[in-house]
């Protein structure tokens, strides 16, 4: 069942563009990792959907929501402690409001940025006990390789999509890394040759000449 979808969605500020979608959707079984550098917009991108983004934020195309929508936001508090206790706090509302809605998804930033292990632990075993669709911002690759089953990647003002978690993932970026680097190396080899026949036949021109 799709309970997101997002049609010719474009972001962007008064001073850059963030993201272009052309289509993108969530289902009901889908949990799903958002990665990306720090500062591309991942925020954004989950307010934008979420119906909360700033004001400021300039946003083109279609969003459908389907279900309800329960977020729990990026905590940002200087004191670790007090942040991870009023991270847990926000956690648990939010799992009593999705026994509560059956057609709903949860929509998580950075949830363990301020949880001790033990607390991470509780998450994860809590998270992988709901029933509901999961989309998650998160730097941690061992969260990430618990709990999803979608990558989302942002780059390139783009969401690239990958079935299967992130370890999976990284493999995939890296076999392409080398990919890369191969064809690049053949490239500057068949390079390479061209140049010194174009070399060798400006030598015998030479000679020939003379």
């Amino acid at each position: 069942m799709e309970l997101i979808r997002i049609d010719d969605l474009n972001i962007s500020t008064d001073k850059r563009h963030l993201l272009e979608i052309h289509q993108l959707s969530i289902q009901s079984n889908q949990k799903i990792g958002l990665i990306g550098q720090n500062g591309v917009g991942k925020t954004t991108l989950i307010n934008a959907i979420c119906g909360t983004h700033d004001s400021q934020i300039m946003i083109t195309g279609e969003i459908r929501r389907n279900c309800k929508i329960i977020m729990v936001p990026q905590i940002l508090v200087p004191d670790e402690k007090s942040g991870g206790e009023r991270e847990k706090i926000a956690l648990e509302e939010a799992f009593v409001k999705l026994k509560n809605e059956k057609n709903s998804i949860l929509v998580l930033d950075e949830p363990t940025s301020n949880l001790d292990i033990s607390h991470q632990k509780w998450l994860i075993k809590s998270l992988k006990k709901i029933k509901h669709p999961l989309l998650v911002i998160s730097h941690d690759r061992a969260f990430l390789n618990q709990i999803v089953d979608t990558i989302w990647h942002f780059r390139d003002e783009k969401i690239r999509i990958f079935n299967g978690n992130y370890n999976q993932y990284s493999t995939l970026l890296q076999k392409e890394k080398e990919k890369a680097m191969q064809v690049y190396n053949d490239q500057k080899g068949q390079i390479k040759r061209l140049e010194s026949i174009e070399r060798i036949t400006r030598q015998k021109a030479v000679r020939a000449t003379k």
